[in-house]
């Protein structure tokens, strides 16, 4: 099973993918994305990286990182799970619809031919930006430099990830785009860290016990 945490900055997707992750013990693995290299190469600012060389460094992380976990299965009925900081859906909101780099059919058809799976799950941490920006920062090394842009870009993704997730719940995406289908679970990410965390984990086992693998015993 793999799913993901979405959302703007200081949203709360790491710190609820790593709880979760770490709840789970080992039958789960946490990736960051951008991770390793790839986040080193966009972190640093003096190679001057165009948008589209983001977008690139982007899509091979993404398409590196999941095929080093082949026993995570992430097609099949696996007691494992695949914990995502973002995901190839982050790329469709950031590159896709806010810069207009690549349509959206034109990269779900490039991350197919590169091997870039979707998360089957998606936690969209709902908060205003001006809200979210009110919180400290945990993540000083900001590749792609999209924290230091002004708070008119991040109402603006905002928007995009709320019309994003709804057009993914409802199916549109999968229609004209050729989106695998994928749940879209809304959290209100101004709760407090464990509420959050408390509905994340009984969606999760909610899932688990309707396949027979439930992460624990039902109540």
């Amino acid at each position: 099973m793999y799913v993901a945490f979405e959302g703007g900055e200081r949203s709360g997707k790491g710190t609820q993918a790593t709880l979760l992750t770490t709840r789970i013990g080992d039958r789960a693995k946490l990736v960051k994305e951008p991770s390793g290299i790839f986040r080193e190469l966009l972190s640093n600012k003096e190679l001057n990286l165009n948008k589209r060389a983001q977008l690139g460094l982007y899509m091979t992380s993404m398409a590196q990182g999941l095929p080093e976990w082949p026993e995570f299965g992430l097609g099949g009925q696996t007691k494992k799970i695949f914990v995502g900081d973002r995901s190839a859906i982050s790329t469709i909101a950031y590159q896709c619809l806010s810069e207009q780099l690549v349509t959206v059919q034109d990269y779900c058809k490039t991350a197919s031919i590169f091997g870039i799976h979707f998360p089957s799950v998606v936690y969209f941490m709902d908060i205003k930006p001006e809200e979210a920006f009110t919180r400290p920062n945990p993540d000083k090394d900001d590749p792609g430099g999209f924290e230091g842009l002004d708070l008119d870009f991040h109402t603006r993704l905002y928007d995009i990830y709320k019309d994003l997730m709804d057009d993914i719940h409802e199916g549109r995406l999968a229609s004209y785009a050729g989106l695998p289908a994928i749940n879209i679970v809304t959290l209100d990410a101004t709760k407090t860290v464990d509420e959050i965390h408390k509905e994340v984990w009984d969606d999760i086992n909610f899932r688990l016990r309707s396949r027979g693998i439930p992460l624990t015993a039902p109540a």
